[in-house]
């Protein structure tokens, strides 16, 4: 079948000084702790080609309407934000005309990203040992729930699974195992897929070889609370959830203010920080006060968090944090999301950049949280729509024309 020529949409063109331009990703995995690390590479300039199924797609595409962006259509925020800077392709690699396509692509890759459980990985022929075969050169990126390794390697996992299997749930409350709203536990181990994959990249140029890089929700997870678990398994002192009105430490705590908005200090000297703190708050009385004169006099103390309770209640937040600050005592806001849009931080550093949405226009989310003197990040380009570049990819790095591209069409293989 010839089908009727027509232009070839190009995508932009990056900023020669991005990072990773010039490097192609193949990022086939859903939801986010894959599609999260692909959108990072993205925004340092790799082209990211995020693969989905010709007949699903991608699952968080079709988010009920708490994720959708201003209910207008079926495109959430959730998809959004974790698949910006890629190009899409839609292909059905359960066929061997879809495999070959994708085999294709592989030659060209330099790193390749999922977050599919190994037996589906395998089921596909998309493993590791297979697509090194074509490529000795990729970098081939698996993020799993657990690990390579073990009874539970092909378990599936999500966002609170990690947060619970790796103990952060457990430290969040006092009272009962709390969820940590906002993506946590897919968001952690993308950061480090990503980080992965760089440092991959950058040992292919020493070796001339590509490895395969593990990455998993329960590792990613236990690493960002390092501290904690060192304290515990290596120092043998037990971290644990406090009651805010019993800290072990009343300095460090969270305090509200006449505006019924919330300050946290984090005064961990205490010895040091309370002759100030007395100071700041008027009442130089009880520096040498026998019930709170001492760190051990104050842990546990409900009655001093009490008494501060009292004392914060007479001012606002900002009157407070200027008083504070002055006297050189570790006190900070503590935001809403809403807050972030007006902190004087994040508007200094652009950390919540505008982007010129072709949808939804003006549009706000965080870009990658790392800042290049000469070769800085970017957000290119929204997420694509489902299936967006098929024919441009399949034609700019596999050479087809658009006969070919029929007869894949024709046989439904995309």
């Amino acid at each position: 079948m010839k089908t009727a020529t027509r232009p070839l949409e190009r995508p932009e063109a990056p900023p020669i000084s991005q990072p990773l331009n010039g490097y192609l990703v193949l990022d086939w995995g859903a939801w986010q702790a894959g599609p999260a690390a692909g959108a990072m590479l993205g925004d340092l300039g790799a082209d990211v080609i995020k693969i989905e199924n010709r007949g699903s797609g991608d699952p968080s595409r079709g988010l009920e309407p708490g994720f959708n962006i201003a209910y207008k259509t079926a495109r959430t925020c959730y998809f959004e934000v974790v698949n910006r800077n890629k190009r899409g392709l839609s292909i059905d690699l359960a066929k061997p005309e879809g495999r070959e396509a994708m085999y294709g692509l592989v030659k060209k890759a330099d790193a390749f990203i999922t977050n599919f459980r190994p037996q589906v990985v395998e089921r596909y022929g998309m493993g590791y040992e297979a697509l090194s075969r074509i490529n000795p050169r990729l970098v081939y990126a698996m993020v799993t729930g657990f690990g390579p390794a073990g009874p539970d390697a092909e378990r599936r996992s999500y966002d609170g699974i990690g947060q619970a299997r790796s103990g952060l749930m457990r430290q969040c409350d006092p009272d009962r195992p709390r969820y940590i709203i906002g993506g946590v536990g897919d968001s952690v181990p993308a950061i480090i897929a990503a980080t992965g994959v760089v440092t991959a990249l950058l040992a292919r140029e020493k070796t001339g070889k590509g490895q395969r890089v593990d990455v998993s929700q329960l590792s990613s997870l236990m690493y960002i609370q390092l501290c904690g678990l060192a304290m515990d398994l290596i120092g043998g002192y037990p971290i644990a959830p406090q009651d805010r009105r019993t800290p072990q430490n009343a300095l460090v705590n969270c305090y509200k203010s006449s505006d019924g908005k919330w300050m946290y200090a984090y005064l961990l000297e205490g010895e040091k920080h309370w002759p100030n703190l007395c100071r700041a708050i008027g009442r130089t009385e009880l520096e040498h006060d026998p019930r709170f004169d001492t760190n051990a006099k104050r842990a546990f103390n409900a009655e001093l968090v009490d008494l501060l309770d009292g004392v914060f209640a007479t001012r606002t937040r900002d009157e407070w944090l200027d008083i504070l600050w002055k006297h050189d005592l570790v006190f900070d806001k503590v935001n809403d999301y809403k807050d972030l849009l007006e902190d004087v931080q994040v508007k200094a550093n652009n950390y919540l950049p505008t982007f010129n949405h072709p949808t939804y226009g003006p549009t706000t989310y965080p870009p990658i949280p790392i800042q290049f003197s000469d070769t800085p990040g970017a957000l290119r380009k929204a997420a694509p729509e489902f299936g967006q570049h098929t024919e441009e990819v399949l034609m700019e790095y596999l050479g087809m024309d658009w006969e070919d591209i029929g007869k894949l069409k024709d046989k439904e293989v995309i």
